[in-house]
């Protein structure tokens, strides 16, 4: 077998592996495919290859990392700018990145996760004003606006503590402007160019 063909084939091989790893059909090995589709689902099911430091929210299917304490509670070393929040959540891996609300129940469980805390989320404004755009490249998200973006300088969304969502400078160095973060693992690759 020639050396070219021989490549391709491993390749194909480690592709399927990867994949295996990553995707789960229902009745395969999965404990909750006899279930019913009511029935609560096991978040420790989902989300496979997540770091460790990442946890279930209640029953929604990704895994997270809530960083920065609570109001009552910070913890100032888990703070910073959007820049730096992004950073650090997609430094933990492939799939992972800044929390996006996509829907209500995801949005809810934010709100009872930071506890009255302003926590960065993965959404912004950065590449076209007034364009709101996740970090994983669609405008499919869940916000409650606290009022409507009006400040042209503000381009990344936060979860405040009214609880809604508020467009806030990304990369101001004054320590106002440093939040707590929340991390999303999902799997989904971040876009760049989303922002």
């Amino acid at each position: 077998m020639p050396r070219r063909e021989y490549d391709a084939g491993v390749r194909r091989a480690i592709l399927v592996l990867v994949a295996a790893c990553w995707f789960h059909p229902p009745g395969l090995g999965d404990p909750d495919a006899s279930k019913s589709p009511d029935a609560p689902r096991d978040a420790s099911m989902d989300a496979p290859g997540c770091p460790a430091s990442y946890g279930p929210l209640r029953d929604l299917p990704s895994r997270y990392r809530v960083s920065g304490g609570t109001a009552t509670s910070p913890d100032l070393a888990g703070r910073g700018t959007w820049v730096m929040a992004e950073a650090d959540c997609r430094d933990d891996g492939f799939g992972t990145h800044l929390a996006i609300a996509e829907t209500q129940a995801e949005h809810d469980a934010f709100v009872d996760v930071v506890s009255g805390a302003t926590r960065w989320l993965g959404v912004t404004d950065r590449e076209v004003e007034g364009t709101w755009k996740t970090i994983i490249g669609g405008s499919t998200f869940h916000a409650l606006w606290s009022s409507p973006p009006q400040n042209t300088t503000y381009d990344c969304l936060s979860l405040n503590r009214i609880p809604g969502h508020e467009d806030m400078p990304c990369a101001d160095p004054d320590p106002q402007w440093h939040k707590g973060y929340i991390c999303e693992c999902d799997g989904a690759a971040v876009d760049p160019t989303a922002f």
